[in-house]
This record gives C-alpha cells, sequence and structure tokens, in this order.
C-alpha cells in the first residue's frame, strides 16, 4: 500500500514529475533543486530538534536566544549582563568551568587604563553605555516594571567612571524607556534598535559634544529620502532553525548623505555594530 499523503504537504517525488507548460524542462528541474535544498528533511537533525523546540507550544529557545511574550526575541548574554556578576564582581573560578572558557574580566580596568592613556593625550572620553532590549523591554519576559532593569551595581558602576578627570557617562536608558510610550524603541527579533531610537540616541549624544568648548559644527550633512529595510533579525539566525517560523520585519530609515568620515575631525567614534 502506499503511504498516507498529508493534505497541503510538499512531497518532492510527485513535484519532480509536475513540469509546468510555461517552463522548458531544464527550468523546471533547477526550481525544483532550489526547493530540495529548502526542504526541512535536508537540514542537520539538530536544527530539526531545535526548530520543533520553537515552534511546539513551549517556545523553547537556545543557549544565545531567549523567545519571550509576542514573538519577542532577546539575547542570552544581553541577560547575563542585567543579571549576572556585573560590571564589578569578578566572576569566581570554579572547577567545573569550562577551561577553555575566556575568563570575565571587569571593564571598570580597561576603561580606566583607556582614560588615562587619552587623558595623556589631552583627550576626553565619553562613554555611552548601550541599553539592550531586556531593560527596557521586561514585560515580555516576566512582569512589568516601573523603569529600565539596569544591575544592582550599575549606579556605582557609573560613579566610579564619571570620577575619572577626563570621562563623561551619558545615560540612555531613561530616555529609551520614555520613547517606549510612544514608538517601540527594539525590534522584535533583532538585538538592535529601531530608527526611531537611533535619532534619538543621537540627538541625545549630540547635544552633548555641542557644549564642549572643543566642538566645531559640521557641515554638508544631509538626509536622504526615507528607505525601507527588512530583516528576520539577528536573534533569528542565531536560533538557527533555518527559513521560516518567523516573518521579516520591516523598518524605514532615514540615511544620512555627505562626508560622513573626516580624518580632520576632532571626534573618534568607536563602538560595535550599535554606532
Amino acid at each position: 500500500t502506499s503511504p498516507a499523503i498529508l493534505p497541503g504537504r510538499w512531497v518532492p517525488a510527485t513535484e519532480l514529475f509536475k513540469v509546468k507548460t510555461d517552463k522548458g524542462i531544464l527550468n523546471h528541474l533547477k526550481d525544483f533543486e532550489n526547493k530540495l535544498e529548502e526542504a526541512p528533511f535536508t537540514d542537520p537533525p539538530r536544527r530539526l530538534i531545535q526548530r520543533s523546540l520553537v515552534e511546539s507550544p513551549l517556545r523553547e529557545g537556545n543557549g544565545k536566544t531567549r523567545i519571550g511574550k509576542e514573538g519577542w526575541l532577546y539575547l542570552q548574554t544581553a541577560l547575563n549582563a542585567i543579571t549576572g556578576y556585573g560590571p564589578l564582581k569578578p566572576e569566581p573560578d570554579s572547577v567545573a568551568k569550562d577551561p577553555r572558557r575566556s575568563p570575565w574580566r571587569a571593564p571598570l580596568d580597561a576603561i580606566r587604563t583607556f582614560a588615562g592613556q587619552l587623558d595623556g593625550f589631552g583627550v576626553e572620553l565619553i562613554l555611552v553605555p548601550i541599553p539592550v532590549k531586556p531593560m527596557i523591554y521586561p514585560e515580555h519576559l516576566g512582569h512589568a516594571t516601573p523603569g529600565p532593569v539596569t544591575h544592582p551595581d550599575a549606579s556605582a558602576f557609573y560613579s566610579k567612571i564619571n570620577a575619572l578627570p577626563n570621562v563623561e557617562v551619558i545615560d540612555l536608558s531613561e530616555d529609551f524607556w520614555k520613547l517606549k510610550d510612544t514608538t517601540r524603541v527594539f525590534l522584535k527579533q533583532d538585538t538592535h534598535w529601531t530608527p526611531a531610537a537611533m535619532e534619538l540616541a543621537a540627538e541625545k549624544i549630540s547635544t552633548r559634544v555641542a557644549a564642549k568648548p572643543w566642538h566645531t559644527p559640521t557641515k554638508g550633512l544631509q538626509p536622504a529620502s526615507l528607505e525601507k529595510r527588512q530583516s528576520r533579525g539577528d536573534l533569528v539566525e542565531k536560533l538557527d532553525i533555518g527559513a521560516g517560523g518567523f516573518m521579516e520585519e520591516i523598518i524605514e530609515v532615514t540615511p544620512v548623505t555627505g562626508q560622513t568620515r573626516d580624518q580632520d575631525s576632532p571626534i573618534v567614534l568607536l563602538g560595535d555594530s550599535f554606532t
């Protein structure tokens, strides 16, 4: 007897022999090959297991991505940053620790050393800690909070940095929390900010920079017309379940045109993908 075929299920063997009249046999076989490469059964078993966990009622993520309510995704290391040992306490040694794992080093000493090097050149350091998604949207992982969720040592950490002679901290978390009342601050399926949050961050930072005695106004920068961008998000990529399961997010951005790089600028911008 022939095995039962589920309604609506794609079966490669039957598809192979459905040659459409408007296509030649070579194009038909190429289309079939592309579909075959995307088929779930070609995935490694690990990916199939992960996909079943993600798509099940449990909505289980993995070691890199945590799945929250209403399809919100979170980076696991961002959660660790606000719930772990934090910016001041050293991580204790453990006999069970993976020997290949890099030891955790609190950032204060590195910032102090870097600030001292800059001070030797007469350069001021403006430090902008990056608010991460669970700080601004904790309600999709648990209960709502009256304000941004921060590490218990964050305030003491910022105080120590501000006490350095040539360092200033710009904390955007409260600004993002207020922005949340009117528009989305983070992409649901990505670690990064929305364009509205990017523009707010740029405005807050540039206002502080413009007040510096060494600041000179930048000329020749103009906003371009709106452009649409779409992606499933880097957190979906980290789930590693292949195509499907999540829709693409679509946003509108306003690129900046003109001389965006200047070798003679008095400002050097250092940062990761958020910059």
